[in-house]
């Protein structure tokens, strides 16, 4: 369980192998994106960033096959979430994304990946 965004970031390859090793990465990817979106609208222009790679990772996920997919699904997804959690991580503390976003985002975080 992570603590903190960057703390998710740090922690993105470990967590998603665990889901991939159980065959679970695409149900993952499926349940946490979605909430990504929730928490940053496109009407919201400071949480663009975060959203962008949200939408890059949907399109992983409707990529990475169902079950256990070969470790390159692993690698871009754990990739793509590294990367839009350390993007949520500095948008906070530039303060042009709120702080209940950020623990929004890493709620949704924890509660799919962990």
């Amino acid at each position: 369980m992570a603590s903190s965004l960057s703390q998710a970031a740090g922690q993105a390859f470990d967590n998603l192998f665990v889901k991939w090793s159980v065959g679970q990465l695409k149900i993952s990817m499926s349940f946490f994106w979605p909430q990504v979106m929730a928490i940053f609208p496109d009407s919201q222009a400071n949480g663009r960033p975060v959203a962008n790679w949200g939408t890059v990772l949907a399109s992983a996920e409707n990529q990475t096959p169902n079950g256990k997919p070969i470790m390159t699904y692993l690698n871009n997804a754990a990739q793509i979430v590294y990367r839009l959690c350390w993007m949520g991580s500095y948008l906070q503390s530039v303060a042009l994304i709120t702080n209940a976003q950020a623990n929004d985002l890493l709620a949704a975080y924890n509660g799919s990946f962990t």
